[in-house]
């Protein structure tokens, strides 16, 4: 006698259950592919944001004659203000809040904002210098004892005055030098 072809109650049921085990690994799998993805996306935006504020930064502290914290300003508030004095007329503010530096430049009746957002858990502030030539430094750093912030503090660093040296004389020679016309 031959034996009926097709499967069995028992082999479709087995043939099932593995199926939904492999689909279900492989949705726990695309989900952690995902959310790997949008760390490393917040990490680069994170990244180039603290880039491009560094950038900035130094370019007003080179700039700049001097800077002082915002008169009626506590150290230690929850939103400090630091301004940079640029000559001749250009004033400089950075705001520290808890999520963000907010720069504002304002030259006469012209102003520009623009925001810098921290990453998640961090904190910004500010060590002055005292005269031009000394280092202003912004540090970036987290905000409390977050074991999942495994990152070491950003210190940004700039020279008080640096591009304000540009307008002094240029020793004897230098110009030649620059040139290639050298003993001319």
């Amino acid at each position: 006698m031959r034996k009926p072809g097709g499967y069995t109650l028992v082999e479709t049921l087995v043939v099932a259950t593995v199926g939904t085990a492999v689909f279900g690994v492989a949705i726990g799998v695309l989900y952690l592919l995902k959310e790997a993805q949008v760390a490393a996306f917040e990490r680069t935006v994170s990244g180039r944001t603290v880039s491009r504020l560094a950038e900035v930064f130094r370019d007003d502290v080179h700039r700049a004659a001097r800077v002082e914290q915002r008169a009626g300003e506590a150290p230690g508030a929850d939103e400090a203000v630091w301004r940079l004095a640029i000559p001749p007329e250009t004033i400089v503010e950075y705001r520290f809040s808890a999520a963000a530096v907010e720069r504002t430049e304002s030259a006469g009746s012209d102003s520009f904002r623009e925001s810098h957002r921290l990453p998640a858990g961090t904190v910004a502030t500010l060590e002055p210098a005292g005269p031009p030539g000394a280092i202003v430094t912004l540090r970036i750093e987290s905000a409390g004892r977050q074991p999942e912030l495994k990152w070491r503090p950003i210190v940004i660093d700039a020279v008080l005055g640096l591009d304000r040296r540009v307008g002094e004389p240029a020793p004897e020679g230098a110009a030649r030098l620059r040139d290639g016309r050298q003993g001319e």
